[in-house]
């Protein structure tokens, strides 16, 4: 009789101890990257909430192709300086990462490298139990595991120039805390290595994951977590309006009317000339707070800093390749006090080659402005998007808010076309191209002396420059016979402007 009640009681206190071990985690992801031949870089990032027990050093995620017949499990390792704070509680009033009262949570990541056969259904997993039980939304949360994935077809169908498939990674960290009775824009910052398409979704986040994976998960007994009534996985939160997320950008729309600590999964799923080839998923615990701090706003392309229109951000960018795109955004905040309205910009660099300068950091007049020359290779009709979050400097926490702005390069001959369909050239340089059509010979002409410094750049419809001329005569002949049948673009510049003309060789 000891022995069953030593048992029961051993099986009680792991249970608990396991329980107690995992419901510290408030979010999690996974993503891949390759690397080479068939070598995939797996990352897992975990968030935990201070208040709980530390973290393993190690966890292990799982790999299951049912094509390939294929299941197996792999060590990942906690990276060197990993652990990193990353709620914005203001420094004089501490969370529980630094030893002070408030809410706060750390960021670790886990790497290793497995090998994957081409397959097209590999699902790659992580599972623990348990969610916290202060979740308010979800029935028995502390019983709830939680599970993430992403999926990978790294057969010859989803290779790119090549190369395999890498997954979209989250550039911006998980937003933990919600400012009640405000509208709260909120973007994860998926970016694509590869340009592919990204469509998001809000997903009902996973209890043990659905079968088959939920072998090696332990949690509630059901695949997903169970929302008590009213909310669902698509309205995770009272709001009004509703709870909505942009399908193209990841924008996340909240305006919460009830303070309630409650979890929420974000889908990325990326597509490649139509078909399916992966995604990621994100899974975060989310806590809306009471707060007399307005939260700071942006603005969107070069308009003024009193409001946020959706609209604004997204940017059709269909001039002649070679040109820069240049705007501002203005951030602004209602709060009049200092430091509460001391503004920072972050750039989540999903546009590497563009750059971002701020005037103003960390002042109520913080301004950001992005400048990008795109180049052949970045005509797609996926847009490219980044995004920006702003920072003010209230306590207890930081308010913030993120916002997206995509461009879409246009190089085709039918964005080219349209800027013709009224005037012969674009812009405030007037010249003439003779003959148009042309043979072997044009002469680029103008009305008055053209500019001292003036070249004309010849341009292909794919933007690459095929030519610079020097232009110092009302008229300069061009030899263009090397130049093969088609449709090229006539670049002028000067000191007082720039005009474009479309040419035609025979």
């Amino acid at each position: 009789m000891k022995k069953i009640t030593f048992f029961i009681v051993l099986t009680f206190l792991v249970l608990i101890f396991n329980k107690s071990k995992a419901s510290h985690i408030a979010g999690a992801d996974l993503t891949y990257k390759w690397v080479s031949g068939n070598i995939w870089e797996i990352s897992l990032t975990l968030y935990r909430d201070c208040y709980g027990i530390v973290v393993n050093n190690s966890e292990s995620v799982h790999f299951y192709s049912a094509t390939c017949s294929q299941s197996f499990s792999a060590s990942v390792s906690k990276i060197a300086g990993t652990g990193v704070e990353i709620t914005n509680a203001c420094p004089t009033n501490p969370s529980t990462c630094s030893g002070g009262p408030s809410y706060g949570i750390q960021e670790y990541i886990y790497r290793t490298t497995v090998t994957l056969q081409p397959c097209s259904d590999w699902t790659i997993y992580w599972c623990s139990c348990c969610r916290n039980a202060a979740i308010t939304t979800v029935n028995d949360a502390d019983f709830d595991g939680i599970f993430v994935m992403a999926t990978l077809n790294n057969t010859s169908a989803a290779t790119l120039s090549g190369n395999p498939n890498s997954s979209p990674s989250f550039l911006n960290k998980p937003n933990f805390i919600i400012t009640n009775n405000q509208t709260n824009l909120y973007n994860h910052g998926a970016s694509d290595i590869d340009g592919d398409s990204l469509v998001y979704s809000l997903v009902n986040p996973y209890d043990e994951g659905p079968s088959p994976f939920n072998t090696n998960c332990s949690g509630n007994g059901s695949a997903s977590v169970i929302y008590l009534s009213p909310w669902t996985a698509m309205q995770p939160l009272t709001s009004n309006p509703p709870v909505s997320i942009d399908p193209n950008t990841g924008d996340i729309f909240m305006h919460p009317t009830l303070g309630v600590r409650t979890v929420m999964a974000v889908l990325v799923e990326e597509y490649r000339n139509g078909i399916r080839i992966g995604s990621v998923l994100r899974d975060m615990q989310a806590t809306v707070l009471n707060d007399a701090n307005h939260l700071p706003t942006l603005s969107g392309i070069d308009t003024s800093a009193t409001a946020y229109n959706p609209n604004d951000t997204i940017y059709t960018w269909d001039m002649l390749l070679g040109n820069t795109i240049d705007f501002d955004v203005f951030a602004n905040d209602l709060d009049i006090t200092q430091p509460y309205n001391n503004l920072i910009l972050i750039y989540n660099n999903s546009i590497p080659a563009a750059s971002w300068n701020v005037t103003g950091q960390g002042t109520p007049n913080a301004i950001g402005h992005f400048s990008w020359t795109p180049s052949s290779a970045d005509v797609s009709s996926v847009p490219h998007c980044f995004t920006v979050q702003v920072y003010d400097q209230s306590c207890p926490y930081y308010g913030m808010q993120s916002y997206s702005y995509c461009i879409t390069v246009n190089g085709s001959l039918v964005s080219i076309d349209h800027h013709f369909s009224n005037n012969n050239y674009i812009g405030n340089i007037s010249f003439d191209i003779n003959p148009n059509p042309a043979g072997e010979y044009i002469s680029i002409d103008f009305t008055e002396p053209p500019i001292d410094g003036a070249v004309a750049e010849l341009f292909g419809v794919d933007g690459k420059l095929l030519q610079c001329i020097s232009l110092q005569q009302m008229r300069t002949a061009v030899n263009i016979s090397e130049l093969n049948a088609g449709i090229y673009i006539v670049k002028v510049t000067g000191s007082n402007g720039v005009g474009v003309m479309r040419m035609i060789k025979e």
